[in-house]
């Protein structure tokens, strides 16, 4: 068999390349063959079964051992919790734990919270555990009754990773971050300047634009992937726009709402470009009037927690211009302008010395005549002496006199002509 498919690999390489379904085509093939040959009868058949019920007597022990394996193999399978036969989604221990300490032994351990495995992050998971609570793709350890979230972020920056609080703001078209946000991350961004629109007024800013930025829940249970992020120095809120427990209280129908305590101001404004932190899972409503409160993949928002204030702060960002940096782009000049030092001449056009020459002949012989500006003809030099040529003037004289005899149309073409141009005065007859 092995030597028939070298013929067949044999004949069609110098064509193409032998594929994977030629090989198991010809194996279909082989097998259909010895099955049905008259040499492979029942005698075969009846060695082969002798054979291997003789191979099943003297392996017999062996095969015993191999299930004794197996079963050891299956019933090795231990919690890494509370040491029991089941696996780590499935132990009523950790699961009878508050949820908090569930994620902190989750997270001491390293293991991913999509499922429960070690060696990468949710986020690169694609093995997600199914909860047999809700279906969601997240294991039943981590499901919460009360669907209780927090409010807080954790911003990503691939390596680095920094707890804060993030505002919503849906009528901005772009999110910013903190410079001191940045810095915490340790992120680098591009140096430019964009120009933002706020309530009518237009104005330019100095930024920084950073990408591959990543937020999250402080379980880290969702990651959303954040577009290019803008850098300010200050947000338009502060810490005190945060709303408290004591005002969440106030309202029955958001009771099950936390909003976590942490220590860290608002270092993210996520605009309405960034869709999936604003996909409701779950929604807190109450009486007409009264604030509400949305799920999201990266905790509760709270919306319309009003307090009493004289004053009102109004946030509309839309971005109209991103620009270069005027340092950045005069550094670019000048280092293009070292590399090629031909280019630091000025950009002056000039003159050739037959282009100078010929200037200072128009310059000297130019005259007004009969209305008509006339200047010399610009010979190379000045020295011409023109030859004695009237013997080929009157040699072409004589031949137009010949063509005139011969072709009368042609000659009155020609006195039209020249009588034309007379009239014009584009010449004039000369006398010999």
């Amino acid at each position: 068999m092995h030597d028939r498919w070298r013929n067949v690999v044999f004949r069609v390489r110098f064509h193409r390349t032998v594929k994977f379904n030629e090989f198991v085509n010809f194996c279909k093939s082989r097998s259909q063959e010895k099955a049905t040959h008259p040499t492979y009868g029942n005698i075969a058949m009846n060695y082969s079964n002798s054979r291997s019920t003789n191979q099943q007597r003297q392996h017999g022990q062996k095969v015993s051992n191999v299930c004794d394996v197996a079963k050891n193999a299956h019933t090795e399978m231990r919690c890494s919790y509370c040491e029991g036969t089941h696996a780590l989604d499935k132990c009523k221990r950790l699961t009878a734990r508050p949820r908090e300490d569930r994620i902190a032994y989750l997270k001491s351990k390293g293991y991913c919270f999509g499922c429960l495995k070690k060696g990468h992050m949710s986020n690169k998971c694609n093995r997600r555990l199914k909860c047999s609570i809700c279906a969601r793709l997240h294991p039943t350890i981590l499901h919460n009754d009360n669907q209780i979230n927090k409010q807080s972020v954790k911003l990503n920056n691939r390596s680095q990773s920094v707890e804060t609080y993030a505002f919503f703001d849906s009528g901005s078209s772009i999110t910013f971050c903190s410079q001191k946000l940045m810095q915490q991350l340790g992120a680098n961004g591009k140096k430019t300047q964009i120009t933002i629109s706020t309530m009518g007024n237009t104005q330019t800013i100095n930024t920084c634009a950073i990408n591959g930025l990543q937020v999250s829940s402080l379980s880290m249970e969702h990651m959303v992937d954040l577009p290019k992020v803008y850098t300010k120095e200050n947000l338009p809120v502060s810490k005190e726009h945060i709303p408290t427990r004591r005002e969440i209280k106030k309202w029955t129908h958001l009771e099950s709402v936390d909003i976590p305590e942490i220590d860290a101001d608002i270092g993210i404004m996520i605009g309405n470009n960034v869709p999936d932190a604003y996909t409701p899972f779950n929604v807190c409503t109450g009486p007409s009037g009264s604030p509400h409160a949305t799920k999201t993949r990266l905790g509760w928002i709270l919306w319309n927690v009003i307090r009493d204030s004289s004053s009102f702060e109004v946030n509309r960002v839309h971005m109209q211009h991103e620009g270069c940096d005027e340092t950045q782009l005069n550094l670019l000049m000048q280092s293009i302008n070292l590399d090629f030092p031909e280019r630091m001449t000025e950009d002056k056009r000039e003159n050739s010395i037959d282009d100078k020459i010929f200037m200072q002949q128009v310059e000297s012989s130019i005259h007004l005549e009969n209305q008509h500006y006339c200047i010399a003809l610009p010979f190379r030099d000045q020295d011409v002496v023109f030859p004695n040529n009237s013997v080929q003037g009157i040699k072409r004289l004589n031949g137009l006199r010949h063509k005139f005899a011969k072709n009368d149309n042609f000659k009155q073409q020609y006195c039209d002509f020249m009588s034309k141009i007379i009239e014009e005065r584009l010449c004039r007859t000369c006398t010999y």
